[in-house]
């Protein structure tokens, strides 16, 4: 984007914060934030970086704060602001569920990791997932954190209110942080080990990412393809590795019959007693001789009470 293209009008404002135009017009001139700037056409615009701040105002009210009281705040103290009382805060339940609206202190912490995507801050942005994991564990990371701050870089390309580099940016963010950490977890695992990657032509490695924390995180010893692996390939590392369960992410952009077919070529070379476990949008309902998982939470539970 150019330098005026990062600014929109207020118009465009209230559509990607869910903030009217009166309300904001009201907050310039009462509070003096969002702040509009002048182009040299003379027209006013609004930096299109204020959106998570504003975003995260937004959540504050609905959470009870009182507008004097958080409006002129940026992201970093509205997220500590809210994470004082969330302790009693209700339970974030599944994140990424349907309908499912996460807890104030949560989205709000997703927007403050949303404002450092338009700051390509990767300092702060690693620093603030290290504190999170510290907080939260594996599990919780993934569920309260990983899953919806995806799903808001998804949805603010979409919106264009980040561009494709600030979001290949938090991806790539977010996905190195996760195997420096499943990495760690691993080196000193010595319980069965398990083979995780994802079928030719599926490039999406995210959902696998994740399942190797949860793996390694049970005290398995993780060997981790990486994506796109040919079925041969995926059966002869098996057969090397010595591993009894294959673990595989099937994103919602796979094609359904290549995916079908691939599973039971794969079927056919592996030994009977090795178990395939797969989950992903992309998974159908009917796949013969694989045991499916329709969320990570039921992929955990799964490593917990599997010997």
């Amino acid at each position: 984007m150019s330098e005026y293209e990062n600014n929109i009008s207020i118009g465009e404002l209230a559509e990607l914060t869910g903030i009217s135009t009166h309300t904001l017009r009201i907050w310039e001139k009462r509070y003096g934030f969002p702040k509009a700037e002048r182009l040299p056409s003379g027209h006013r615009r609004y930096p299109r970086g204020e959106v998570p701040r504003l975003r995260a105002v937004n959540r504050a009210l609905e959470a009870g704060f009182r507008v004097s009281k958080i409006v002129g705040k940026n992201v970093d103290d509205l997220e500590k602001l809210l994470s004082l009382d969330r302790a009693s805060a209700p339970s974030p339940g599944v994140s990424g569920e349907e309908g499912q609206k996460p807890p104030a202190h949560q989205a709000v912490l997703i927007e403050k990791w949303i404002s450092q995507l338009h700051l390509y801050n990767d300092q702060q942005l690693t620093q603030s997932f290290y504190e999170e994991w510290q907080d939260r564990g594996p599990l919780g990371f993934i569920l309260e954190c990983a899953v919806p701050f995806l799903n808001e870089i998804g949805h603010r390309w979409y919106s264009k209110e980040l561009n494709v580099a600030q979001e290949h940016f938090g991806s790539e963010r977010l996905y190195d942080f996760m195997g420096t950490m499943w990495r760690r977890l691993n080196e000193r695992n010595t319980g069965e080990t398990m083979v995780l990657t994802t079928l030719p032509e599926e490039i999406h490695r995210m959902g696998i990412q994740m399942c190797a924390i949860l793996v390694a995180w049970t005290g398995r010893r993780v060997v981790y393809l990486g994506p796109n692996t040919p079925v041969k390939d995926i059966a002869a590392a098996l057969g090397k590795c010595n591993a009894r369960q294959l673990v595989l992410s099937i994103s919602a952009a796979a094609d359904s019959n290549r995916t079908l077919g691939d599973l039971n070529a794969l079927r056919t070379q592996l030994k009977p007693e090795i178990t395939i476990l797969a989950g992903g949008a992309g998974l159908s309902e009917f796949a013969p001789g694989v045991i499916r998982f329709n969320h990570i939470q039921n992929f955990y539970d799964y490593l917990k009470i599997s010997p």
